[in-house]
Parts: structure tokens; sequence; C-alpha cells
């Protein structure tokens, strides 16, 4: 299990260079406390993921998804997939197109008003929405989360 954590965060960090550090160092670098800053901003991104694991590693208690899980991960690798390619061509998905970009646009809005408070309590708040913008890699990881049989196991493999 630790294994194909370190594994994915590994592969997965050149992608979250390029894809979220630009966004963490704008918000990071408003002041001379830069690392406290960081600081802040990633604990707030890293406890919402590992409340994300943890919550998914708890769906084994109410659907027995380890019985399903070849299924379950041909479905969503498909729909993964077919949402990658809509993102670059602009197709648009009935319903999870305009459900996920009202979505980010709330999240955006949440961001734009954090961003102008500039104090700390709204930099760990503008960590913990970014946990919950849409990330190909995240949901990966809470896919795996969710074979887990206990919830603490999906908090861990999160963090």
């Amino acid at each position: 299990m630790y294994f194909t954590a370190l594994i994915l965060s590994f592969t997965g960090s050149i992608h979250c260079i390029g894809m979220c550090s630009p966004l963490a160092m704008a918000i990071t670098n408003m002041n001379k406390a830069a690392w406290l800053n960081r600081l802040l901003y990633n604990s707030g991104r890293i406890i919402t993921y590992s409340i994300m694991g943890m919550a998914a590693a708890s769906t084994d208690a109410l659907i027995p998804v380890v019985q399903y899980q070849n299924v379950i991960s041909c479905i969503l690798g498909i729909l993964l997939v077919i949402m990658g390619i809509a993102g670059v061509s602009g197709i648009v998905i009935p319903f999870v197109t305009p459900l996920l970009a009202k979505f980010v646009s709330l999240l955006k809005k949440i961001f734009s008003h954090l961003l102008q408070k500039k104090t700390k309590l709204s930099v760990f708040a503008m960590g913990t929405i970014n946990g919950f913008l849409p990330c190909g890699l995240t949901f990966i990881a809470l896919l795996f989360c969710l074979t887990m049989k206990e919830p603490w196991e999906g908090f861990v493999y999160m963090l």
C-alpha cells in the first residue's frame, strides 16, 4: 500500500510542479513570511487529501467495493480518459462538463475572495480548497483508497 503511494507521489510530482506550483507560488509569496505561507497552504491541501482518503476508505462499510473492483476500475478509468480528452479538445460531456464547470467556478470565486484577504487563515483555506480541484492523480489515489478496509488506511495513504 505505502509503496504504491510513494511511486504515485514521485511520478506525479512532475505533473504537480507544472500544474500546481505556479498557483502555490503566487499565493504563498504574498509577504516576507513566504515559508510560513507555504507551510499553511500545503498543510490545508494535505489535510483535505487525507480526509478525502479516509472518506473513500470508509465506503467499504457501506458498499463492498472490493467485490466490484474490476468493474469500477474499468468504468472510472474510461471516465477519466474521456474527461481528459474532453478537457483538451473542448468536447462537452452531458451532465459532467457543466457540473464540473460550475464546481470549478465556485472554487475560483471562493479562492478569489480568500486571496484578497491575505491572512494566514485565508492561505490555509486556499490550500484546503486546492485539495478539491479536479485532478486525475488525486482521483487515481482516491480510487485506490476505495479498496482499503479501514478509514485510517485511506487517511495515511493520502497523507
